[in-house]
């Protein structure tokens, strides 16, 4: 019996290990995005929290990005509070595009209207 437990702890473990997706599998290191949007949803969520803004093209039309940003605690420990960001705020935002073209991005920091820069996720390249 032991022997079955083990076992079958050590496989649920690993199914959640393959459930985790890695950075390169999903976004583009190359392909440093900044966007000025509006903010519609906060997710505070983990293993990943998300910020979805409101961006407007040269046409005119908007596109709702869902910026991927690390995990409630590290967001924490990077001086992000849960109240910082809400509906309606204007935020500018520094990321990598994602590679299926998606309007999801790995997001790298943000800055808000008063000029305050905020980190969000690890600094894979330095932004051009």
């Amino acid at each position: 019996m032991r022997i079955a437990s083990v076992t079958l702890v050590g496989f649920v473990l690993s199914c959640a290990a393959f459930g985790h997706h890695s950075f390169d599998a999903e976004f583009d290191s190359e392909k440093a995005v900044s966007l000025d949007g509006t903010i519609t949803k906060v997710e505070w969520i983990n293993p990943h929290s998300y910020i979805y803004i409101d961006v407007a093209g040269k046409d005119g039309k908007v596109t709702n990005y869902a910026v991927e940003g690390g995990p409630v605690g590290m967001l924490r420990r990077w001086g992000i509070a849960k109240d910082l960001l809400n509906p309606g705020d204007k935020i500018h935002v520094n990321g990598y595009a994602s590679k299926d073209g998606s309007a999801r991005l790995a997001g790298r920091d943000f800055v808000l209207p008063d000029g305050t820069r905020k980190q969000m996720g690890p600094p894979v390249r330095p932004l051009k």
